[in-house]
């Protein structure tokens, strides 16, 4: 994707071309369009349906990007930096960034070297936790609800005590994991977690490297890991979620134990 110039900038065209830009905000208005300027031009960017990015702070580990929305933006100090990319529009009202139906415009809002900002947005790209989304605590509560109500259910069988038990032990999991003494395993598996996560990361940026010449002397990788290729970085990543996994499931099965045992006893 070209780095949008003065020259590109006075083409017009019926389509709208691609083009990124990095600068600073120059102004923002309460309409929905923010100016960045560059050494080479100002241009206009209309953020409406924007993907909006805050980047890390440079020498982050463990940062990852936050979506922002535009009624955030007018609180930006003039003069930050900004990376746009997607559609440069041209029609009446003249030529800005725009968003389209297939290309959605990227912004991201960043301080620090501007020259290595697109490793630290490939860094943070990923969520602290690629498991859990937006349907993931609904999904918990459904869970909870269908123990209780199997609890409720045959709660006056005294031949199905036992089952009675497991199912209301169940219902506790999603809380387990934070209990003692299982949330000492839980604080391990969130360390490796995102130890895992760093070594994804870094296989993305070796990879970026690989396949883009111009910036194999960009140095954003670990000094220790160095000179290792991606199947390294790989296994290591699958070694150590698989670490975490089994570490959080420890401490969720000891949890469970000393939970079916007390229900146990208050149910005799």
């Amino acid at each position: 994707m070209p780095l949008l110039n003065y020259q590109l900038s006075c083409l017009r065209t019926e389509e709208p071309s691609l083009y990124r830009c990095i600068g600073s905000i120059e102004a923002v208005n309460d309409k929905g369009f923010l100016w960045v300027r560059n050494e080479d031009v100002t241009v206009a960017v209309s953020m409406n349906w924007a993907q909006i990015f805050l980047v890390p702070p440079e020498g982050s580990q463990d940062g990852f990007l936050q979506r922002l929305q535009w009624t955030r933006f007018p609180l930006v100090f003039e003069d930050s930096k900004v990376y746009i990319l997607g559609p440069y529009c041209t029609n009446l009202e003249g030529s800005y960034f725009c968003s389209t139906k297939d290309e959605p415009l990227i912004v991201l809002l960043f301080d620090g070297d501007e020259q290595d900002v697109i490793f630290r947005v490939m860094k943070a790209a990923r969520q602290p936790n690629e498991y859990w989304n937006s349907i993931t605590s609904y999904s918990l509560a459904l869970g909870m609800l269908s123990q209780l109500l199997i609890t409720m259910c045959y709660s006056g069988r005294p031949a199905l005590r036992f089952f009675v038990l497991v199912a209301l032990t169940a219902a506790f999991i999603p809380i387990l994991p934070l209990l003692p003494p299982g949330v000492l395993f839980t604080s391990i598996y969130r360390r490796w977690w995102r130890k895992a996560r760093q070594y994804r990361s870094n296989r993305d940026i070796y990879e970026l490297q690989k396949q883009i010449p111009p910036l194999h002397h960009v140095d954003y990788v670990a000094e220790s890991l160095i000179g290792k290729d991606i199947q390294f970085y790989q296994n290591r990543s699958l070694l150590l979620v698989l670490y975490a996994v089994i570490a959080v499931g420890f401490g969720i099965m000891v949890n469970m134990i000393i939970v079916f045992f007390v229900l146990q006893n208050l149910f005799l």
